[in-house]
């Protein structure tokens, strides 16, 4: 199994959890192997006129078996300003796979995530659908995705007035996936999701996300990503665009 340890991750980021679980880039593998994951860790600490403290865990699985793939996904966050809990997020994905031909792939997937900064207290999500492998080779890889989403979440208490809320709604999820390799010193990637509300295309979330990942040697690589999301109606008090954007030191072994 290969395994990705972040040694050092220097952030500059505003509140960002993005509702949109982007499984493209942590489910590259190689196909030969029956088994293959990742795992990260993100701390940062500041002292003296600012008291942060943020931990961040993720932890990807892949199994490879025939035209079947099964991924599995745990992402955590938790941190603390001046002593006080300002982030508190958590997402548990799990997707199926099937390679029906060269082109076209089934997915199947499910997940579980509250955020309590973005007042959800628990949102479950159920998809289905297509993804078509437009490209393919050694250097550079092209996927275009569609899925029947099923959402079932409920709203934190509080001073609002959709407190404690609980909605079930039916969106339309794509996206598009494009990464390339420069002379295996390089790797650019980049991935967009939609996702409107069947009945409503007003109500609408969009995540974007580019990377670059730099190799150093051939165990050391250096990472810069920009990822930007927007919930066109949110829950009261809750602003509609978040971005976030991270410097990372990642060690593979």
């Amino acid at each position: 199994m290969k395994i990705h340890f972040i040694a050092l991750a220097l952030m500059f980021t505003t509140p960002s959890f993005s509702n949109i679980f982007d499984i493209q880039k942590r489910s590259e593998h190689d196909a030969e192997r029956l088994h293959t994951g990742n795992f990260k860790l993100k701390i940062e600490a500041k002292t003296g006129n600012s008291e942060v403290e943020k931990y961040e865990g993720e932890l990807t699985s892949i199994f490879h078996l025939g035209k079947h793939e099964i991924i599995t996904a745990i992402d955590q966050s938790y941190g603390t300003k001046a002593k006080q809990v300002n982030t508190k997020e958590a997402m548990q994905h799990l997707r199926h796979r099937f390679r029906i031909t060269e082109l076209v792939n089934s997915e199947v997937f499910i997940q579980h995530a509250f955020n309590e900064q973005q007042r959800l207290l628990t949102r479950n999500v159920a998809g289905i659908g297509p993804r078509f492998d437009l490209f393919e080779d050694s250097y550079s890889a092209v996927f275009l995705g569609m899925a029947y989403l099923l959402e079932a979440e409920r709203l934190g208490e509080g001073a609002f007035p959709d407190a404690g809320e609980k909605r079930s709604k039916q969106r339309l999820s794509s996206y598009l996936y494009f990464h390339h390799t420069f002379k295996k010193d390089l790797n650019v990637s980049l991935v967009m999701y939609y996702q409107p509300l069947l009945s409503e295309f007003k109500d609408y979330r969009i995540l974007s996300e580019l990377g670059w990942e730099f190799k150093i040697l051939s165990a050391l690589s250096f990472e810069l990503s920009l990822e930007t999301f927007r919930d066109s109606l949110p829950p009261d008090s809750v602003k509609k665009q978040d971005m976030e954007f991270k410097n990372t030191i990642k060690i593979s072994f």
